[in-house]
């Protein structure tokens, strides 16, 4: 059964320039960051406290968070979450701009949720639109012009949002699947990347999205995450980031576990 999701109208943006919140405790929250993907988090439905850009905000029904590359963010949700819907966006260079909703539940568990067009895509002039203002803010320094540059953008995103979630768009075609698969697994460096975990995101079975996958790139999503893998560890120790950190940030479970899966990669031994 399909969900009927209400959209709210955005009512607070916050970005990299809003006054700090309050400090995070490592305890409650898992720290994340990407380097070269800008992350949009909307409030669709229910409450929440989220840590985004080092600060901890509270998130309610049309609260906008522009994460922008490199800052610090939650990984996941607490286990305090419950009765959230949220739209993720994903906007990285080199990928079309993608954007999902889960459905958080009791205990901070999430999945995708059933209606047309979820996982949703943003046309180019929308995409062009938004990280040309955001890219302004961010360079501007000025938090008093964030609703003068990201109001609209924002508000267009939901616009975009509601009319795919109620079908008066194309569907997804098995390319675009598979180029926000693509996308999904590079912005999460694989970690937790299971067909299982990509096909409830999709909303379809993981031997659709396999076959898709292997259909649209000529490999398998296996192979995929561990380029995508290869590629992050090989710059981190160019950068000469401890072992350690890189095993937590590709979901590793220990040092021990991450050094035996790079013995296992020749382009790793070699270096």
């Amino acid at each position: 059964m399909e969900t009927v999701i209400e959209i709210p109208a955005v009512k607070k943006i916050i970005s990299s320039l809003t006054p700090q919140g309050e400090t995070w405790d490592e305890n409650e929250f898992t720290p994340s960051s990407h380097a070269d993907l800008r992350e949009i988090l909307i409030a669709l439905q229910g409450e929440c406290r989220y840590m985004m850009n080092g600060s901890v905000y509270d998130f309610v029904p049309g609260t906008v968070g522009l994460i922008s590359p490199g800052s610090v963010h939650s990984m996941g949700y607490t286990c305090c979450d419950h009765d959230l819907l949220h739209l993720w966006i994903h906007c990285m260079k080199g990928s079309a701009m993608y954007g999902m909703v889960l459905r958080v539940t009791e205990g901070g568990k999430y999945g995708s949720v059933p209606f047309k067009n979820n996982p949703v895509t943003f046309p180019l002039y929308l995409e062009e639109l938004l990280l040309r203002r955001w890219k302004q803010l961010e360079k501007s320094g000025d938090e008093s012009l964030c609703d003068l540059l990201m109001l609209l953008p924002c508000q267009l995103l939901l616009n975009e949002f509601e009319l795919q979630s109620q079908g008066l768009l194309p569907a997804l075609t098995e390319s675009s699947l598979s180029a926000f698969l693509q996308s999904y697994i590079r912005s999460r460096i694989g970690n937790g990347c299971s067909i299982t975990h990509l096909a409830a995101l999709a909303g379809c079975s993981p031997s659709h999205v396999s076959h898709v996958f292997l259909k649209e790139t000529g490999e398998s999503v296996g192979a995929f995450i561990n380029a995508v893998r290869i590629a992050h560890v090989r710059e981190a120790l160019k950068r000469g980031v401890r072992q350690k950190v890189i095993a937590d940030e590709l979901g590793f479970s220990s040092a021990g576990a991450f050094w035996n899966w790079m013995q296992g990669i020749p382009q790793l031994k070699e270096r």
